[in-house]
């Protein structure tokens, strides 16, 4: 529900300007409270600090109680938010879209102290891919800023850098029963004693346990594939994720739709490209996390699509209307 009404909402330029900026504010001050959570440890939501930072500080979480949540929610939201500002030249007030910008920077920044590998390999992913859409210029601009981000990473936060390289190896080794190819590989064996209904929600712990040596300690007991395709195949059966990628390629081919229309007429569509852009950012996470079976996450995603089929809907031309500089 969350989709269509979305889309109604974010078609009237008045409510469109009211939810992109409660969305920047509201990203913003959890992104300056998140950077002073790295430094200081608070933790107003929970009585524990969060985890101490292979380098120094800690470990952001953020709103949220767990890392990768914070991460994969505030990197998709940074370029959803870089490609809405990008896009949106013609339509966005100044104030509006530099404060876009900002809140975008923030939360990539944010996003970096989760030492989440994932999301910060998809926001690289997606400031390319937004640079790419954007003409050389742009891709200039964004391929510059991936490479600043890679050196500050490598130079002050060594310990992000070792996740890449050292966790990397241990998770494509296929032994470590922690790493992402041992999960996919029994989980696989999930999908192929259950192809067609799967083992249902809420069972994958139970039947995945079953699946390996009978002293493994309870960490290893798994809810989830760490790959959402996986996951969804591995509890709704192939048919389940078939209908699962159809609607991922389907919301996708509507955002390039809307890009090319934007193109034709000679004005960018920033729904279509937000959208594309931070799809690509979730759509990276889910190959190493069940990020759709993270409600927090997957109602973000509600949201950006909402905005993304906003302007494929009815393909009513949305630079035509009042641009919100005029609202």
């Amino acid at each position: 529900m969350a989709i269509p009404a979305g889309i109604f909402l974010f078609r009237e330029d008045q409510y469109r300007r009211y939810l992109l900026t409660a969305l920047a504010l509201g990203v913003g001050l959890v992104s300056l409270y998140a950077i002073v959570q790295h430094f200081t440890g608070v933790h107003w939501f929970k009585v524990q600090p969060p985890l101490a930072a292979p380098d120094y500080g800690f470990i952001v979480t953020g709103n949220f109680s767990h890392s990768l949540t914070f991460g994969n929610y505030y990197g998709t939201t940074a370029l959803f938010l870089a490609g809405y500002a990008m896009a949106g030249r013609a339509e966005l007030s100044r104030w509006l879209r530099q404060l876009l910008i900002l809140v975008s920077l923030l939360a990539m920044i944010a996003t970096i102290l989760s030492y989440s590998r994932a999301t910060v390999a998809g926001m690289a992913v997606g400031l390319i891919l937004l640079g790419v859409i954007m003409g050389r210029r742009y891709l200039i601009g964004c391929t510059g800023l991936v490479a600043v981000m890679a050196a500050t990473i490598l130079i002050t936060m060594p310990g992000l850098g070792h996740r890449f390289s050292d966790k990397t190896v241990r998770d494509v080794g296929g032994v470590y029963e922690g790493g992402r190819v041992f999960i996919w590989k029994n989980s696989l064996k999930l999908i192929t004693d259950h192809p067609i209904l799967g083992v249902g929600q809420g069972n994958f712990q139970a039947v995945y346990a079953s699946h390996l040596r009978a002293d493994i300690p309870e960490k290893r007991k798994l809810t989830h594939a760490h790959n959402d395709l996986l996951n969804i195949a591995a509890i709704a059966g192939v048919p389940g994720a078939v209908f699962f990628a159809g609607m991922w390629l389907s919301a996708l081919a509507f955002f390039v739709r809307g890009i090319r229309r934007g193109r034709r007429s000679g004005i960018m569509s920033a729904p279509s490209v937000a959208a594309l852009v931070a799809s690509v950012v979730f759509l990276t996470t889910s190959l190493f996390e069940a990020t759709f079976a993270d409600e927090e996450v997957r109602q973000l995603l509600m949201f950006i699509w909402a905005v993304g089929l906003s302007a494929a809907y009815k393909t009513t031309n949305m630079s035509n209307r009042p641009a919100i500089k005029n609202s």
